[in-house]
């Protein structure tokens, strides 16, 4: 059965301390409580303004019903589930391999533009290289660390 905008102020979920309806939750809340549940796919926003970004309502129920038709479960809202959800085995073993070797390898070479950049200075008043670089590296250390979890995991 396809959800409709009267789902939205139907359906409670829990959030933080309370209880909401779908309707009353704000974009953000809407988005995290998606990801939260494990549901994955595109969201369409708007942005009525710069820095401010919008789910419309119409957008909410799409999202629902897609979930619904390809078979996804999420407890409280789409009743009972035929069979248990099954579990995401992650991916393969030599697909982390090879994206930590790649990882290793973009972080000894962003180590390389560290030492160049000191070398270097700022020569650009519009932005911060070593703080760039910087900030490429951990973004780089946050990927391997997840990649290494997830090595851990699947051993």
């Amino acid at each position: 059965m396809p959800f409709t905008i009267d789902d939205l102020d139907r359906v409670t979920i829990r959030v933080g301390m309370s209880d909401k309806k779908l309707g009353e939750l704000s974009d953000t809340q809407f988005g995290a409580w998606l990801r939260a549940v494990g549901a994955e796919g595109t969201i369409n926003y708007t942005q009525p303004r710069p820095g401010q970004l919008d789910i419309a309502i119409e957008e909410r129920i799409r999202i629902l019903n897609e979930l619904e038709s390809s078979g996804f479960y999420i407890p409280g809202v789409m009743g009972a589930a035929e069979t248990a959800p099954p579990a995401r085995s992650g991916p393969d073993r030599a697909t982390l391999a090879a994206l930590k070797a790649a990882l290793d390898q973009a972080a000894v070479q962003t180590d390389i533009a560290r030492g160049l950049a000191q070398q270097t200075g700022e020569f650009d008043p519009r932005i911060h290289l070593l703080q760039s670089v910087d900030g490429a590296m951990a973004l780089l250390d946050a990927a391997r660390g997840a990649v290494d979890r997830a090595q851990r995991q699947s051993s």
